[in-house]
């Protein structure tokens, strides 16, 4: 465009095609000089970049393996492979199984006792020394007469992994009608088999058109992944952009990244792996149980958003499987010794987020339940516990208006040895948790209180309801006058 100034000097104006480009260009450069200075301060060792080297920024520690490429590099975590660790079926092994034969010692050592033997993850192999594990906890027991633990748990497995060790492993043990237990780590184990790196490289099985599974192939060295899976090729500023800005909202973040569709294939990885694991001790007609470990996160309140404990209760359920929940075995624990039930597990250190030894004591009662027959499915002989209640009628999308609590709590100071289940209703929404009964209930006892919260304008009361095979047994209401009720419904 020519404009004609006053002086009949003639200037040109920019197009508009030309300030967007030049203002595309300005951006470009930018986005430019910022990877670099990342790369820079990610990649160079200098100080000031330390802030930067932090794995969780640049990409989702649930759904890539990037994530552990990057500990890898900047923790040294878990560091190079010890020598006769590594496997070409299952990636790596714990110190003290033999890599060509899979046994332990011992084996020959029984004496006429049964063998058990573990499979699982860290929470299984612990993150202790051997006597406060499992096998330490045997060894001190009366039921050492009748049983010899084989820990073959291997820290950092995932589900697929598990599934892979234990049927190479069952298939030299068959004939001493060995007691399998299968331990699942309710945080991330059902996660994990969708990486093909995880400290070190590991398979990484796909679900093919007919619903197979198959693997990548041959498992390459660490050395190879890393020639093959060069840290150089990912743009950087795009991914702070997504996990370490904070300035996307979470659900176009998730969209970007495809969560979704990465938790539906964990879920059918899930499904494959579990049914592979029971398909097989079913066919070689051995007796096996589960056992679930909480995260510290979720010992105390149950997590209704989290799909992965819910999808491995539903799945063995669905069977009339046998397993051993330990959030079960703990939250008892802590409140016949009153402690809280996050004092059983590690605050630092290796022991971090893990079982300490008192909670490896807690977890191998568990065990015994387990082997002496007990279980913790709803369609058992053991009593309801308040874990097994769940929310009812929360759509998706809505946040839970039902928390699980024990503990002291100031609120509650003197119910501290009692197990909580906090409702949390609104005027437009009921709260309800409710489970299914394998048999018929004699009696229902419990004390139901209200609590308003500082500054509530709300009704000035809660009607509280309790139905059974949908119909209504009981309604009390809960008010300023009448805070607090003894439920015994026969």
């Amino acid at each position: 465009m020519v404009e004609t100034m006053a002086d009949g000097v003639t200037k040109r104006r920019p197009s508009k095609w030309r300030r967007a480009l030049a203002i595309a260009l300005v951006a470009l450069v930018s986005i430019a000089l910022f990877e670099v200075a990342l790369r820079c301060a990610m990649f160079t060792g200098a100080a000031w970049g330390d802030r930067f080297r932090r794995p969780w920024l640049f990409c989702d520690v649930r759904n890539e393996a990037l994530y552990f490429q990057l500990h890898q590099l900047w923790n040294n975590e878990p560091g190079p492979m010890p020598e006769g660790f590594r496997h070409p079926s299952v990636g790596w092994l714990s110190e003290g199984i033999d890599p060509k034969t899979l046994d332990l010692p011992g084996k020959d050592e029984l004496g006429g006792r049964r063998p058990v033997l573990l499979f699982g993850d860290s929470y299984t192999k612990c993150m202790t020394d051997t006597a406060n594990c499992f096998e330490g906890w045997m060894e001190r027991s009366e039921e050492n007469a009748n049983y010899k633990i084989f820990n073959y748990g291997v820290r950092a497995y995932g589900i697929d992994q598990i599934a892979t060790l234990s049927r190479l492993v069952i298939e030299r043990w068959r004939s001493l009608n060995p007691i399998v237990v299968i331990g699942i780590y309710l945080d991330d184990d059902f996660d994990r088999a969708v990486f093909d790196f995880r400290g070190w490289p590991k398979p990484r099985f796909k679900i093919g058109e007919k619903g197979s599974l198959g693997t990548s192939g041959p498992l390459p060295t660490p050395e190879e992944y890393a020639a093959s899976h060069p840290l150089w090729r990912h743009f950087y500023a795009w991914r702070w952009l997504l996990h370490g800005s904070d300035l996307l909202p979470e659900g176009l973040r998730d969209w970007i990244t495809a969560v979704e569709a990465r938790k539906q294939e964990k879920i059918l990885l899930g499904q494959k792996m579990l049914t592979r694991i029971e398909a097989g001790l079913m066919a070689d007609g051995l007796d096996h149980f589960y056992m679930l470990y909480p995260a510290v996160t979720n010992i105390s309140d149950y997590d209704a958003d989290d799909w992965r404990e819910q999808f491995a209760l539903d799945w063995l359920d669905a069977r009339s499987l046998r397993y051993i929940h330990v959030r079960h075995d703990i939250l008892r624990a802590a409140l016949a010794e009153g402690r809280h039930p996050i004092e059983y597990y590690g605050a630092r250190g290796v022991l971090s987020e893990h079982l300490n030894p008192d909670g490896n004591e807690v977890a191998f009662r568990g065990l015994l339940r387990g082997l002496h027959g007990d279980s913790d499915r709803q369609s058992w002989h053991s009593p309801t516990h308040p874990t097994d209640l769940r929310e009812i009628g929360r759509r998706p999308g809505q946040p839970p208006s039902v928390r699980q609590q024990s503990g002291w709590s100031e609120r509650f100071p003197a119910v501290v040895d009692r197990e909580r289940i906090m409702l949390h209703p609104s005027p437009s929404r009921p709260s309800a948790v409710g489970c299914t009964l394998s048999r018929p209930a004699r009696r229902f006892l419990c004390k139901a209180q209200i609590v308003w919260p500082v500054g509530y304008v709300g009704p000035p009361e809660i009607e509280l309801k309790v139905m059974v095979d949908r119909k209504e047994v009981s309604r009390e209401v809960l008010n300023a006058e009448q805070k607090s009720i003894d439920l015994d419904i026969d």
